[in-house]
């Protein structure tokens, strides 16, 4: 079983995909709603 501890990830590596995961979908969605609020000026 020690082959299947190689195919996962660093904790470290995982936290950092879930956190630019995280930042990206925040982006967006500050775009959408900030776009309807008139906050063009940030695009």
């Amino acid at each position: 079983v020690e082959g299947a501890s190689e195919s996962v990830p660093e904790p470290a590596s995982v936290l950092g995909l879930l956190a630019v995961g995280a930042m990206g979908a925040g982006s967006a969605l500050k775009r959408k709603l900030g776009h309807k609020a008139g906050d063009n000026n940030l695009n």
